[in-house]
């Protein structure tokens, strides 16, 4: 059993290599990443799964084609709802590190209550985060994956 969990982890943190070695090339080049807000993101990047690399990149198309096509209803998430307990704590990770936004509920503040994606959206800081790891280059299959969980994509 043990063999397991250490072989899940293991592959789960093999998968972000990629993507952190995108961050740390892309910050020697961006002369606008302070050391401090290279450092921040650096932690952030380590502390995320892959997983969350994947919900993060596809709330990332969805703005890009929200802002490509300029039609608010394409940003409306009606008929989602994220109900599996392990994506809405890696959901409500990204929110309270900021990198996504999602509105005030009337669930009295039950972070483990599914959660209904009207009018959610990813930040600034989200976008720029999802750029400096190259997140773009994530597989399809894991970010089907991760949609056929989540349905972020139409």
């Amino acid at each position: 059993m043990e063999g397991i969990l250490i072989s899940s982890q293991t592959e789960a943190e093999e998968l972000k290599i990629k993507f952190l070695g995108n961050l740390y090339a892309n910050i020697c080049f961006r002369s606008d990443i302070s050391k401090a807000h290279a450092n921040q993101l650096i932690k952030t990047a380590n502390n995320l799964s892959f997983q969350q690399f994947c919900i993060l990149q596809l709330f990332n198309e969805k703005w890009t084609k929200t802002i490509q096509f300029l039609d608010p209803q394409i940003s409306r998430f009606e008929k989602w709802e994220i109900s599996a307990i392990d994506i809405i704590s890696e959901t409500r990770d990204l929110q309270q590190k900021g990198l996504i936004s999602i509105p005030a509920t009337r669930d009295g503040g039950d972070n483990s209550a599914p959660i209904s994606l009207i009018n959610i959206s990813i930040t600034k800081i989200g976008r720029l985060f999802c750029e400096m790891l190259s997140l773009e280059e994530i597989d399809s299959d894991s970010l089907n994956k991760m949609n056929d969980l989540t349905s972020i994509r139409d």
